[in-house]
């Protein structure tokens, strides 16, 4: 429309009074469609702030979605034909760690367990060697050690289903109780779901469910190495020439020593003369023992002297075993042509041993089958038994005694009372037995029991027993002669030489997979760390005490277990 026109239209409304009506709803039409405008402009702003705050939230979550199941189902290491994912392993490494850390040689190999079992792919390893690893971190060891683990159970599960080995309903239900303690531990602090639990204080991607399949495959490669090893059989002459290997180290010795100091003021090292006099107070105590022979009993002959003129008294050893001898006489007792009443002088620095040979006994005869059942005294606040306490505990297992003499009389009803009264939780639920028990195993007293000369199945009786843990009273049954000591110990041997070579040789490896590295993630650079001794054991291997008498640690008699 020209403008001319509108000129025209626009004065024909002016005189037809309709303009400003026009005009007016003009105006009005046109403040709505500003009104719509703003509307549309502020929804979509609203819009993209929802959006925006949704995604914010949403991202994170996704991507920890796609975290957790990285660790649930990536693969950390395939070992056999079997994936385990991150968590599996983290899981297995924090056992791993926490076995070693609770140990007395943590802290002795430099291992930093304050932090749990994080950050050690950023600890230097300084623990023993290991023959053919190169192991930088402890990390490295700890996933080591996982890896060796699944590959002994991997080639047990193998040989289960190669020999229809499966779990019992029973044993289910074991790895099913032990399962329980962590609903009770979820419950105790607080968290309203077992699987939260396990993810914050596990570790992430760990739930009840995977913990309940590698405790069974657990449980199960447990039942196929008892079965492998019920399988392995050995000749009369593997045994013997096993037995023959240990050269005398599980023969049974007795003897008695006495240390002759050469003195010296303190801080100061004995002079020549003191030496010499020291080596003469040797050689006058083999002396008198020589001139002494009217003295039928060799200890007493023997100490003598040390007796009334050294104002001292010499230390006596009972059956000790030939495996924990001292290096410093262990190989003058275990000479093949060792008689009794033999003696030595042995020098040893500014020190004299003179040492008497008693006893020598191999290990050719039969173990005992023994009940028994174990009433302790209660402990005062100090630790210590009172007299009082002693006698409580021995008027109990003379009750029991009593108790089963007037019954049947029978290994049964003396197991059930074991059931019933003892407080020996090694052997309680098994009616109190203990098979193919050795000389040396149990404290004295138990020990001098089983071994008197005449014993015979169904003898009873009440010894006193203790071992610093505990003090109290055994209630004995015998229950009659066990396995030949000897082959019993050649057979353990055999079998387990048997077994490590078949586990170790076997064609199941570990291969890292693409997610290892979620197990303990490296966050930073090494850091060193000294042990704190240069000079340490294998975990495997006692730490043994020295005493200021013997120059090695001497081997004290097994406890009575329990």
């Amino acid at each position: 429309m020209s403008a001319s026109t509108k000129r025209k239209n626009r004065q024909a409304e002016i005189e037809a009074g309709t303009y400003k009506k026009q005009a007016a709803q003009r105006e009005r039409d046109e403040k709505k469609a500003k009104e719509k405008r703003t509307i549309a402009l502020c929804t979509a702003a609203v819009v993209v702030i929802v959006v925006a705050a949704i995604l914010l939230n949403v991202i994170p979550a996704i991507r920890e979605k796609q975290e957790l199941r990285r660790y649930t189902e990536g693969v950390a290491v395939t070992v056999g034909e079997r994936n385990y994912s991150p968590a599996e392993i983290g899981y297995l490494y924090s056992n791993q760690f926490n076995t070693f850390a609770n140990n007395y040689y943590a802290s002795i190999y430099g291992l930093d367990a304050t932090k749990g079992a994080n950050g050690l792919g950023s600890m230097a390893y300084t623990g023993p060697e290991i023959e053919g690893k190169n192991l930088v971190t402890w990390r490295d060891y700890f996933l080591d050690s996982v890896y060796n683990q699944l590959t002994q159970i991997q080639t047990l599960l193998r040989y289960a289903r190669e020999n229809n080995i499966t779990l019992s309903d029973d044993e289910k239900a074991d790895v099913e109780a032990n399962l329980a303690n962590y609903q009770t531990y979820a419950t105790m602090y607080g968290y309203p779901d077992v699987n939260q639990f396990l993810a914050v204080n596990v570790g992430k991607g760990v739930t009840l469910d995977m913990i309940r399949n590698l405790e069974q495959e657990t449980a199960l490669a447990s039942k196929a190495y008892d079965a492998y090893q019920d399988s392995l059989s050995f000749t009369a002459d593997e045994i013997q020439e096993e037995y023959a290997s240990f050269e005398g180290s599980y023969d049974t010795y007795s003897y008695a020593f006495y240390r002759v100091a050469a003195e010296a003021e303190e801080g100061e090292e004995p002079t020549d003369l003191a030496i010499a006099e020291a080596e003469a107070e040797a050689d006058a105590i083999i002396a008198s023992y020589q001139d002494s022979g009217d003295v039928e009993d060799l200890y007493e002959r023997f100490n003598g002297y040390i007796e009334s003129e050294l104002l001292g008294s010499a230390s006596r050893q009972d059956n000790q075993s030939g495996s924990y001898l001292s290096s410093l006489y262990g190989d003058w007792l275990k000479d093949s042509s060792r008689v009794a009443g033999d003696i030595t002088k042995i020098a040893d620095g500014n020190n004299f041993y003179v040492v008497l040979f008693l006893d020598h006994e191999d290990a050719n005869y039969p173990t005992v089958n023994v009940r028994h059942i174990l009433i302790q005294a209660k402990a005062g606040e100090d630790g210590t038994w009172s007299e009082k306490a002693l006698a409580e505990a021995k008027a109990e297992a003379e009750r029991i005694l009593a108790e089963y003499e007037a019954g049947d009389k029978t290994e049964e009803s003396f197991a059930a009372l074991a059931a019933e009264y003892s407080e020996d939780t090694g052997s309680k639920d098994n009616g109190g037995l203990y098979e193919n028990v050795a000389k040396g195993q149990m404290v004295q007293e138990f020990n001098d029991f089983c071994f008197a000369e005449g014993r015979k199945a169904g003898d009873t009786g009440i010894v006193y027993g203790t071992n610093g843990q505990y003090a109290g009273y055994h209630v004995m049954f015998y229950a009659g002669e066990g396995r030949i000591y000897s082959e019993l110990l050649a057979e353990n041997s055999l079998t387990q030489k048997a077994i490590t070579e078949w586990l170790t040789g076997s064609d199941i490896t570990a291969v890292p997979g693409a997610e290892e590295a979620l197990v303990d993630p490296v966050t930073a650079p090494i850091a060193t760390a000294e042990p704190e001794t240069e000079t340490v054991a294998e975990p495997e291997t006692e730490v043994e005490a020295e005493t200021e008498a013997e120059p090695e640690a001497e081997a004290e008699g097994a406890a009575a277990e329990g």
